[in-house]
């Protein structure tokens, strides 16, 4: 199983998936999602519950690049992860203007934060009590791009 975001798999009969590289001309093992999930209470409006679940068609077999994430415990959720930093990747466009996508898979730190520093540059339409809100580590302007949706934190 993958999670992902709901606006990203939404309308989709089936996604390809490629695991075990950050090079995106490297081989590497791809698949063709079997199934789709999308929350049954996912808004698109205000992207309220908005995750889905992708069924793959054959379980993966771990290596050392293909890893499954950790989930956490009910202690560690109940502080909302405030303070804590974490990483974000993608392969999102890193030039809007001219569409341009890295060949590697780019990387941030950043720290979480209370959803009301959110609310200010985002609004309630997206800010929710189900949101996690994050910002460059340290006061650097790091953040995901364009193309960068439900991808891992």
């Amino acid at each position: 199983w993958v999670v992902t975001a709901a606006h990203c798999t939404s309308g989709l009969p089936s996604v390809m998936l490629v695991f075990g590289t950050i090079n995106r001309s490297a081989s590497a093992l791809n698949m063709t999602s079997s199934q789709i999930f999308i929350h049954p209470q996912y808004n698109p409006a205000n992207l309220n519950n908005d995750v889905s679940l992708i069924q793959l068609p054959t379980p993966l077999i771990y290596t050392s690049y293909i890893q499954p994430i950790s989930l956490v415990t009910p202690t560690q959720a109940a502080n909302g992860f405030i303070g804590d930093n974490a990483i974000i990747t993608g392969y999102g466009y890193t030039d809007d203007e001219y569409l341009d996508n890295p060949e590697i898979l780019l990387w941030a730190q950043v720290e979480i934060v209370d959803n009301s520093a959110c609310l200010g540059v985002f609004g309630n339409k997206t800010v929710n009590d189900t949101t996690m809100c994050a910002k460059g580590y340290n006061g650097t302007n790091m953040s995901i791009c364009s193309g960068d949706s439900g991808g891992p934190l």
